[in-house]
């Protein structure tokens, strides 16, 4: 498949995969996260069953990426999508906006060129530019907040930003002999288990459902940006692990798991705990820890929330890159709400 087409205009652009050159030189000139890196898609994209691209917008010395991963479309022929890789992929812009605007009309116009039906685009709550640059070409979906945890400060000044009923769970798991470390491998193999335990438990969708394979393709492929958290129990048993990634100054709370027996007492409360002081020692700026499922304010928000009354907005772009196809691919389809694109909705 051919990824290089370019756009017309004064902004050159083109799709480019994470070979490419350009890719890691506009990495090394703005702040970006890990969901931006050539690896990271690559690791994304294989769990989507697509291909890692990005698209590319240059003029002079100003440059814009949009990490992508171009998908097949079930019962679509060759037509294909554009999703943003599994996280937080955003765009990431050199220039001003005037720049910015343009090349993202240019990144409309070589979608096009390339064919691709839709694109979903999901932005960073805390870089890159606003998703309102896109607004002359999709629907933004403002999807709520995210937490993040504010690690500039002193151990004391982070704990001391904890939700009081966190600061009674922490204290109960600590002095009942509870114990949290980072980068103990030797239980990433139980994590593993657990974490399919888990979303069978909670009967999650297929995207959670990351297999095995998932897994080792992410620690292979991240090495040491990839950071493993467990807490064990007092007799030395795995009651909670997760994931951790760090790019420059910003720590990520990628995927976590607990056990059953240990969900009562809440062990990922001094997870994220540890993973907090980890990083503030190594001078981390931040600790992102996402929002609720879909960007919504439920449970899983609310334990998040208790950490930080730190916040970022969570964006994503609807976009209808062929009118005709996507109506088309839709028909045969029941309604089924605001899902995009609504031909994979089932």
């Amino acid at each position: 498949m051919t990824l290089a087409i370019r756009s017309s205009g004064r902004v050159c652009g083109e799709l480019i995969s994470p070979d490419d050159v350009r890719w890691l030189r506009v990495l090394s000139s703005v702040k970006h996260d890990i969901y931006q890196t050539p690896g990271y898609v690559r690791v994304a994209a294989a769990h989507d069953g697509g291909v890692a691209a990005a698209y590319y917008g240059s003029q002079g010395q100003d440059e814009l990426l949009i990490p992508l991963v171009l998908r097949n479309i079930p019962g679509g022929g060759a037509s294909q999508d554009a999703v943003s890789p599994y996280g937080y992929g955003g765009i990431l812009s050199s220039g001003g906006e005037s720049f910015t605007a343009e090349a993202l009309n240019g990144f409309v116009k070589v979608a096009r060129s390339h064919g691709l039906v839709s694109a979903f685009l999901r932005f960073h709550p805390l870089i890159g530019p606003s998703a309102e640059d896109l607004l002359a070409h999709g629907k933004i979906v403002r999807r709520g907040q995210t937490v993040y945890i504010d690690l500039a400060g002193s151990e004391q000044n982070i704990a001391a930003g904890f939700r009081k009923g966190h600061r009674h769970n922490l204290n109960r798991l600590s002095s009942t002999g509870f114990h949290a470390h980072m980068d103990r491998w030797e239980w990433y193999g139980p994590f593993m288990a657990l974490y399919s335990q888990e979303m069978r438990r909670l009967k999650a969708d297929a995207m959670y459902r990351f297999q095995p394979a998932y897994f080792e393709n992410l620690r292979n492929t991240l090495g040491p940006a990839l950071h493993f958290g467990v807490v064990l129990s007092p007799d030395s048993e795995l009651a909670a692990a997760g994931l951790f990634t760090v790019c420059g100054d910003i720590m990520q709370y990628h995927l976590s798991a607990s056990e059953p027996e240990s969900l009562a007492l809440a062990p990922i409360k001094l997870l994220i705990a540890q993973a907090a002081e980890w990083g503030r020692a190594r001078g981390c700026r931040l600790l992102h820890l996402g929002g609720g499922r879909g960007g919504s304010a439920d449970t899983l928000f609310a334990f998040k929330a208790g950490f930080s009354a730190s916040r970022g907005t969570y964006h994503t772009c609807d976009l209808v890159l062929d009118d005709e196809r996507y109506e088309s691919l839709c028909r045969p389809l029941l309604p089924t709400g605001p899902f995009f694109p609504a031909y994979r909705a089932q």
